[in-house]
């Protein structure tokens, strides 16, 4: 998707994000998602069940191993 919309190839883009974040962008992706399920927890208007469902997580347990 980013390759696409920046019209660059994704390892040169893997790359230059490594190398200025100091991260990958799937840990990138992984922390902000992390960031958000906290989010929805800390409001506890939503089941942790729903809370994996919206984020598309398998299962409940997948984004406790993530933490």
């Amino acid at each position: 998707m980013l390759s696409k919309a920046l019209h660059k190839d994704y390892s040169y883009l893997s790359s230059l994000f490594s190398e200025v974040e100091n991260i990958t962008i799937e840990k990138y992706l992984i922390n902000q998602k992390i960031e958000k399920v906290k989010e929805f927890i800390i409001y506890d208007e939503l089941s942790l069940s729903e809370i994996a469902y919206i984020f598309g997580y398998s299962s409940v347990a997948h984004p406790s191993n993530q933490f």
